[in-house]
């Protein structure tokens, strides 16, 4: 679904202010919310974020998901990050755009980072702080999820036919929602360790639904189909800033949602 990569080169923005208290808290596997950065409007939706691991940088400035490698110096502060790859939507407005433009030029221009009682500190060559995080705690049940695009059964994600609505939402052991006409409900199992590059483990039991048949729209039932072909198909979630990522076995995107307003 998504397009080409590109390699961001961008000019340096900068803001200087305070931090928290350094304390001992990893780097990698959190997930990092952006929280302050130079002269720009960080509380537009939908969220920035970032997550180190295994030697891998990956998130979502609000309009495009980025990659790219990280590597920390043992025993010391020093950072290095990129150069990064990103897909190339446009973003829906200037704030959004600067916004991210500033967050990456942040992110490969810092040499040194710091995480704190209030989050996590990147820091330019000069010691002034490019770009401050908090800390979010992945969680399937924090939201009811509103579903952007779904696996066709050929490796391809297909947007959600016009028209058409598709959700879904967890509690501790059970999901339910809507698969465009019916309405279905059934048992998740979730298990393993939060890995921000890998995700957690789920699988989905069989799901029971409602036999309502919707003709007046081309199409609605076999998407109804591919979609919950695509929550059988999936075995594991991720976080990539508030969007939500179901994946198959081999790290195939099947379902993309993003938290339902």
């Amino acid at each position: 679904m998504f397009r080409r990569i590109v390699l961001f080169s961008l000019g340096l923005l900068v803001v200087a202010c305070g931090s928290g208290k350094p304390i001992d808290q990893a780097l990698d596997e959190t997930l990092w919310t952006l929280a302050s950065i130079a002269d720009i409007d960080i509380d537009v939706e939908p969220i920035a974020s970032i997550g180190f691991g295994e030697g891998e940088v990956g998130g979502t400035s609000g309009c495009n998901t980025f990659g790219g490698a990280f590597r920390v110096v043992p025993d010391s502060d020093s950072i290095s990050i990129g150069p990064l790859r990103s897909t190339l939507a446009a973003c829906p407005s200037l704030e959004l755009a600067g916004r991210e433009g500033a967050m990456m030029a942040g992110l490969q221009a810092a040499v040194t980072y710091q995480v704190t009682e209030t989050g996590l500190d990147l820091f330019g060559a000069t010691g002034v702080i490019l770009s401050s995080y908090v800390s979010l705690e992945p969680d399937l049940a924090s939201s009811a999820w509103g579903v952007l695009g779904i696996n066709t059964g050929n490796q391809s994600l297909r947007t959600v036919l016009t028209g058409t609505e598709l959700t879904f939402e967890f509690d501790e052991a059970s999901v339910s929602g809507l698969s465009g006409c019916n309405t279905f409900s059934g048992s998740y199992e979730a298990g393993g360790e939060y890995r921000v590059v890998g995700g957690q483990s789920i699988n989905f039991g069989t799901l029971s639904s409602t036999e309502k048949a919707c003709l007046e729209s081309d199409g609605i039932m076999e998407q109804e189909s591919q979609f919950h072909a695509a929550l059988a198909n999936t075995r594991l979630w991720r976080l990539v800033g508030s969007n939500l990522e179901l994946r198959d076995v081999d790290g195939s995107l099947q379902v993309s949602a993003l938290p339902a307003r």
